[in-house]
């Protein structure tokens, strides 16, 4: 499925300025992966988000800020662990199946990516399953992949530069790795768990003391996964058993001896469905205290796993942690679970969750009503809303998180009626319904069936008249609805000229517009008959139809050959933007000339960026300033001085992109004409700003690009060697109180 990004474009008479951003979804259902403490500083914790993006929290996950953001919005982050040193992050890469399919080296400082790693044997299209790092320089490397032939494990010791191949599940009756690992105290010592194989060989601890040329195997037959050491005492180890092994019972096992000896580990378990050992972990500092995290089970011990607290939890509380890290100032705990994150202090007798504004968005509609702005969205197969006025969002049929495919939402606000929205839930092979609420989405009504929904235009006489395009498995298709009984809705099909997807509808007295497949038409008789207003040239296909509201006879059409414009209903039409493959467009309803396009930025890429256009001029937000997007929705609100762009993501929630109007326009010539120049540009340590009619400068601020103020100054010559490199706003002020600004790249 071809995903939107975004590329909102920002079309007027001039630009200076630049966007503030905030994170606008309901932080109850954040979801966050591989959540990891600072092991140095207090309250510090690292995870990922379920796509390409690492935040940071600084109050113990009380609030989180985006840390780095990988540039490839395809890629999936997994296995975050902390270096050894503190310095530097690891992840892996993973469902690329190109190059860059490895692992990660971030430095927590810069904040850059200081090595990485390719995997070995590419030609097999190699996945990493898990990996063990020994050092802080990353060098010593122990990794599990699955390739087209099985799973294989690599070793390491020259940072990737050359892999030997140290195991390969052909050669030992397809017997699957579990967990590889690397002692603490020793480079050359190797451990690999086994689970399930297709024969009557299964599991064992695989243990090689030369860098992984021999190997010697401990509890033969039993089905293991997990392994972790004792920070204190290396010799002390301690492994789980896996799931689906029927003849073994689940199990801690220990050794004292660094694996020569395993004993089990005695534990009340309780039975449930998988019953296995899924994570171990001790804590980094105090001797003793050792964390397991079970199906439906947390086990925590202080006195070494003589004496243990097993807390089981329903499934709907707590199910299947799949990490776990321990706060190294206390005992206590944030694990993160295949529903939300969870943070325990008691050892898991009790448990809280983490929150996040951070989750799959699937659909986003914002309206707004006077200065009143209202923002609807999808997520966790329920439907939320956001009132502005009042900062309070209201959830509603939110499915639980453990639910394995949570309902799609797909919301489309009435720009009419405050309060009245239509939704569909479900839809595609299994079809869905379309339904209507009048408050807000805490209550709604059935309308009919459908594949898909698509767009909808209310007609201005009648509100109880509706039309709706539906997806129709991408031939698409147009129905009128009377919502004047909601006991009883009378559905009337349109008949639509041609065949291919609706790109939009819009609703005037007596007339129809209608984007189809790669034409414009128009209807006088509700439908009855069609006629053709306007064909993009080069095939190009309709994607959104819009309305201007400042000219009764001007719309707009967002299309993958670029955006096009009429001014007198579809007689004459002029191209705003060509060579972008355009999914959104809307015009302002209060300055003549605004407008905003959310575009593909290629046919393989979906990275989000931000242009602006001065009349004359594109300026742009680069992906990298964006955060690197992945977007399956977005919409726009002109709200005041203000043009607010909702961009619905799979994995950050919504967030709120602002951009003052009067900072991104202005009608002054004599403004437009007197620039910032800034010299040296790019710069890494002093800046000297003057304008290119010598107007004195009386004061200069710079703003990352997302609006954060990081440096004033009362002097037109400053130092920017403290800042991070990366691309800045530069505003500046004259003697005669005349604003204007600049972009400053930052070495």
């Amino acid at each position: 499925m071809k995903r939107i990004t975004i590329l909102a474009m920002l079309l007027m008479a001039g630009f200076t300025g630049h966007a503030q951003f905030s994170y606008e979804a309901k932080d109850d259902y954040g979801r966050l992966e591989g959540i990891t403490y600072d092991l140095e500083v207090h309250n510090k914790l690292y995870a990922v988000s379920l796509n390409n993006h690492i935040v940071v929290s600084y109050d113990n996950g009380t609030t989180w800020d985006l840390l780095y953001a990988y540039p490839n919005t395809g890629a999936r982050l997994t296995n975050l662990k902390m270096l050894p040193g503190n310095e530097n992050l690891c992840f892996s890469i993973v469902n690329l199946y190109t190059e860059e399919d490895g692992i990660y080296i971030l430095n927590i400082e810069d904040n850059e990516i200081v090595s990485s790693f390719g995997l070995p044997v590419p030609d097999q299209n190699p996945s990493i399953n898990n990996f063990a790092i020994y050092d802080s320089e990353a060098s010593t490397i122990l990794i599990n992949v699955s390739t087209d032939t099985g799973y294989k494990a690599f070793y390491t010791t020259t940072g990737g530069e050359n892999w030997t191949e140290v195991y390969n599940s052909a050669e030992n009756n397809d017997v699957a790795i579990g967990t590889v690992a690397i002692s603490p105290d020793n480079p050359a010592k190797l451990f690999m768990t086994r689970g399930n194989g297709p024969g009557d060989v299964d599991g064992g601890v695989l243990i090689s003391t030369d860098s992984g040329e021999t190997w010697t195997e401990k509890l033969p037959g039993v089905v293991l996964n997990p392994i972790d050491f004792d920070p204190q005492n290396p010799m002390e180890i301690m492994v789980g058993t896996d799931m689906f092994d029927f003849d073994t019972p689940e199990n801690l096992y220990r050794s004292i001896d660094g694996g020569e000896t395993w004993n089990i580990v005695p534990a009340a378990w309780t039975d449930m469905v998988l019953n296995n050992i899924i994570v171990i972990k001790y804590h980094p500092y105090l001797d003793d205290v050792i964390y397991v995290l079970e199906e439906n089970e947390i086990a925590f011990t202080e006195d070494g796993g003589t004496t243990w607290q097993l807390t089981a939890y329903p499934e709907e509380e707590y199910y299947y942690g799949l990490s776990l890290t321990l706060n190294p100032f206390d005992k206590e705990a944030i694990l993160t679970t295949n529903m939300y994150p969870m943070r325990t202090t008691n050892g898991g007798a009790t448990i809280t969750q983490v929150k996040a504004p951070f989750c799959t968005v699937n659909s986003v509609s914002a309206v707004k009503f006077g200065t009143t702005e209202h923002l609807y969205y999808g997520a966790q197969g329920g439907r939320l809303h956001k009132d502005y006025s009042t900062n309070v969002t209201d959830a509603y049929d939110i499915e639980s998180p453990a639910t394995f495919s949570p309902s799609a939402n797909t919301i489309i606000a009435d720009p009419l009626n405050e309060g009245r929205i239509f939704m569909a839930e479900g839809g595609g092979f299994l079809g869905g319904n379309l339904y209507v609420s009048t408050d807000h989405g805490a209550t709604r009504s059935m309308l009919m069936g459908v594949s898909g929904f698509k767009g909808l235009a209310v007609d201005p006489a009648n509100d109880n008249i509706v039309y709706v395009v539906l997806d129709e498995w991408g031939m698409g298709s147009l129905s009128k609805l009377d919502l004047t009984d909601l006991g009883a809705v009378v559905s009337t099909p349109v008949m639509t000229p041609g065949d291919g997807p609706i790109g939009g509808i819009l609703a005037y007295p007596n007339l129809l517009i209608l984007a189809k497949n790669g034409t414009v038409y128009k209807s006088v008789d509700d439908g009855a008959n069609w006629t053709e207003l306007y064909t993009v040239d080069g095939g190009g296909i309709i994607a959104d139809l819009s309305a201007n509201p400042l000219n009764a006879n001007g719309f707009g059409i967002a299309t993958s050959n670029g955006v096009y414009a009429t001014a007198d209903g579809g007689a004459n039409w002029t191209t705003a933007l060509e060579g972008v493959d355009a999914r959104k467009v809307e015009f302002s309803d209060l300055d003549n000339g605004v407008m905003a396009v959310g575009v593909y930025n290629g046919e393989n890429t979906t990275d989000a960026y931000i242009t602006y256009f001065n009349g004359a001029n594109w300026m742009t937000v680069t992906p990298a300033e964006m955060n690197y997007l992945q977007s399956y929705a977005m919409d726009f609100n002109f709200v005041g001085d203000n043009i607010n762009a909702y961009v619905g993501t799979i994995d950050m929630g919504v967030i709120r992109y602002s951009f003052p109007i009067e900072v991104l326009g202005t009608n002054d010539p004599s403004l437009a004409a007197n620039k910032v120049i800034l010299a040296p540009n790019p710069a890494s340590d002093y800046v000297t700003v003057h304008t290119s009619q010598l107007s004195e400068v009386k004061n200069v601020a710079v703003y990352t690009i997302t609006g954060q103020k990081v440096l004033e100054s009362a002097q037109p010559a400053f130092s920017v060697s403290h800042l991070s490199k990366g691309v800045y706003v530069v505003k500046a002020e004259t003697a005669s109180g005349a604003v204007t600004s600049a972009k400053l790249v930052k070495e």
